[in-house]
């Protein structure tokens, strides 16, 4: 009865120090059982050369940005991949979108130059980065009349014009 009692006891510890240790570190341990795992972005995407994007109306591929980032923004995988005086571009793997950023005011020179290097790097034609959830955007500190919208792509249905200054 008495090793029973210990047993039950010492069960009893072990159980209690592995909900602490999850607790305190929000990782189990190696020896609890995880039935919910929570998903963590998959290695493999960033070691190939290429990430297949759906687009809704299918499959692009497109050079794997993520592989040489400029900056790892978040665990999901984000990145900013292309960085220079005129212009900045992201990728968020979460809803497989791209960012790019105009950081000139002269913004017509900054978009052309943005969109030339953000078809090399994905290494698609104008078509298919078409098909790609771009948002081509303008931060209120270069222009506090073009910022606030998404501009898209010039060459694509969706694109629009900056306004006239």
């Amino acid at each position: 009865m008495k090793k029973t009692i210990y047993f039950a006891v010492l069960l009893l510890i072990i159980i209690v120090a592995s909900v602490i240790y999850t607790a305190v570190t929000g990782k189990p341990s190696k020896n609890s059982r995880n039935e919910n795992p929570v998903a963590e972005p998959e290695n493999n995407q960033t070691q190939s050369d290429k990430i297949d994007i759906n687009t809704g109306k299918g499959i692009v591929a497109v050079n794997n940005i993520q592989k040489n980032p400029v900056e790892k923004i978040a665990f999901d995988g984000s990145v900013v991949f292309a960085k220079s005086d005129n212009y900045a571009m992201s990728y968020y793997p979460p809803d497989q979108g791209f960012i790019v950023t105009i950081e000139n005011p002269n913004l017509d020179l900054a978009r052309s130059q943005a969109e030339d290097e953000f078809i090399k790097l994905l290494g698609v034609d104008k078509e298919q980065a078409c098909l790609l959830k771009v948002t081509l955007n303008v931060p209120f500190g270069v222009s506090e009349k073009a910022a606030g919208q998404n501009y898209g792509l010039s060459f694509c249905p969706n694109g629009k014009p900056f306004p006239q200054n």
